[in-house]
């Protein structure tokens, strides 16, 4: 019921005010971007900003700990995969290159010293899994204590608000909500005594969590556990800085110690992997409204229309940027790659040559498939002059247009928009513009798979 009552909380809350904007899907799942309170962000194309803060104070956050020890079975795994949560995916790529439910197992032969093998015979494996999670929360900018820096306030009160949103963003983020986690997972093997089984995991319960057992069991517990062929796979999600070296355990006292330091590597307030982000737009920020009011070039008729205007054309702005660095950075990438090929790799047959039809390169997102090799001939053959001068070509035709498709061009666009004014005239208003939101870029499947090029080992 408590959720319930929040979601609705959530929705209401963003259609009265309108300024809070909640992104809680994969668009923060890069790993690769670090989404700092206070940094620009354009919400048209997924893309960072400046810090354009020079202080900030946060509001102090709160924390939400879970503790389980489980059973993994088909219907769990299934449950995992289903919840669409960020936080979720993380324990479910665990699960999935850890989990096996049966194995093959040998067992000594009474007649193997006539020469017979051993035989395999396939067991059942019971998965245990110990999870450990925090999710913090309210971890937001307090905008009244914190200043927007003194250089992005000039370009307001000059009247330059295309150059501020390029640099920090039409929004920037308000709050942070983050996920940390532990995660351990005990495999072994059953037998065909199912009280036994029980027992045995009650015993392992009981070591892990009591504050005491008798220690008469150890000696005991400890060749069942040798005899069941007990494994332990571990791995942390967000963890903060400090020792790491407690996270490494190799016996069930160790795992206890194991986690019990994870708990403590989670306790920082920027400890955690992003998993939620309120944005907010720079309008209704109050240092951004005083520039803007102290703004002495233009008078606002309607500030409404013009801020949507603003937001409208920055959103076109953003995505020619987007699309031309998005072409000049495969056009860069296939050159560096030819210009790797052609020096580094020259075609011959003395000693420091290459041959084409039997020197392979690796797929970079999937190196231990060996179908996936491709050879230098044939590598060559996709990525040579021709290819690279015609993404140059496509980059070209985008921001200058195309005769032979009557297309204008993305620099028709930004002329259009400065020359009729970017608070008076919606881009909507203007066909190059329009043909900008419907470009699609094309894909480059051997760039991405194949550059820089990485040769398998002869």
């Amino acid at each position: 019921m408590k959720n319930f009552i929040w979601v609705i909380f959530i929705l209401s809350a963003t259609n009265i005010f309108g300024s809070p904007r909640v992104i809680k899907d994969n668009r923060i799942g890069d790993l690769g971007v670090t989404p700092n309170l206070g940094r620009g962000y354009s919400l048209t194309n997924n893309s960072y900003h400046s810090m354009c803060f020079s202080t900030i104070k946060t509001t102090t956050p709160s924390f939400d700990v879970k503790y389980d020890f489980l059973e993994v079975d088909d219907s769990y795994l299934k449950k995992i995969t289903k919840t669409g949560k960020l936080e979720d995916s993380f324990l479910n790529s665990f699960l999935l290159k850890h989990v096996d439910f049966s194995e093959k197992d040998h067992t000594n032969n009474s007649d193997s010293s006539r020469g017979r093998r051993n035989e395999r015979k396939e067991v059942k494996v019971k998965n245990i899994l110990i999870h450990i999670s925090t999710d913090s929360f309210y971890n937001a900018i307090n905008e009244s204590l914190s200043e927007m820096d003194s250089e992005a306030k000039k370009l307001i009160l000059n009247g330059d608000l295309i150059k501020f949103y390029e640099v920090c963003g039409f929004y920037y983020i308000r709050a942070l909500g983050r996920h940390s986690s532990f995660m351990a997972l005990l495999k072994y093997q059953e037998t065909k005594d199912s009280e036994n089984n029980v027992l045995f995991k009650e015993k392992l319960k009981r070591r892990l969590f009591s504050f005491n057992h008798q220690p008469h069991e150890d000696k005991k517990f400890s060749k069942e556990i040798y005899k069941r062929k007990l494994r332990i796979n571990v791995e942390g999600i967000g963890l903060g800085k400090g020792d790491i070296s407690d996270l490494l355990p190799t016996n069930i006292s160790e795992l206890k110690k194991t986690v019990n330091a994870a708990a403590k590597l989670m306790q920082a307030t920027d400890a955690g992997v992003v998993t939620s982000m309120e944005i907010s737009p720079w309008h209704e920020n109050i240092d951004f409204l005083q520039a803007e009011e102290d703004d002495k070039t233009s008078i606002n008729k309607n500030l409404f229309r013009e801020t949507k205007n603003l937001q409208e054309n920055n959103a076109v702005i953003a995505e020619i940027e987007r699309i031309n660095e998005y072409q000049m950075n495969y056009y860069y990438k296939s050159y560096n790659c030819l210009r790797i090929l052609e020096e580094e790799y020259k075609e011959g047959t003395s000693e420091f040559e290459f041959d084409p039809d039997k020197t392979f390169f690796f797929n970079l997102y999937n190196k231990t498939n060996k179908k996936l090799y491709k050879s230098l001939r044939n590598l060559k053959t996709f990525i040579n002059q021709t290819s690279i001068e015609n993404i140059y070509e496509s980059n070209t035709k985008f921001l200058y247009g195309d005769p032979e498709t009557k297309k204008l061009g993305a620099t028709k666009c930004l002329d259009e928009i400065y020359e009729k004014g970017i608070k008076k005239v919606s881009y909507h208003q203007i066909p190059a513009c329009m043909e900008v939101m419907t470009y699609k870029n094309q894909s480059y499947y051997l760039i991405d798979h194949y550059c820089l090029p990485e040769m398998v080992p002869l």
